[in-house]
């Protein structure tokens, strides 16, 4: 599986707290070693969003699109803005 970083992605990792930021590296170790999509723990699909999903780690989500067998994360954000419609 291909992962892709989104410019937004690094800007957001940035601004979370460092126990939070650690808790996403591992989450990111994981989806590299993932083979499928089904493959993350903890990954649902987005309501109204075409190939979107999100992984819960505590009080953020990730917000990332899947397709063709590649993974673009896009967004790292609060509990309360994950929901909100993002252009992804």
């Amino acid at each position: 599986m291909k992962i892709i970083y989104h410019r937004n992605f690094f800007k957001d990792v940035a601004a979370v707290p460092e126990a939070a930021s650690a808790m996403l590296k591992i989450l990111i170790d994981n989806i590299n070693a993932a083979n499928k999509l089904a493959g993350i723990v903890g990954c649902k699909p987005l309501s109204g969003v075409k190939n979107g999903y999100r992984i819960r780690r505590g009080n953020y989500r990730i917000l990332l699109l899947y397709k063709d067998n590649t993974v673009s994360l896009r967004k790292v954000v609060v509990r309360g803005q994950a929901y909100k419609m993002y252009n992804l």
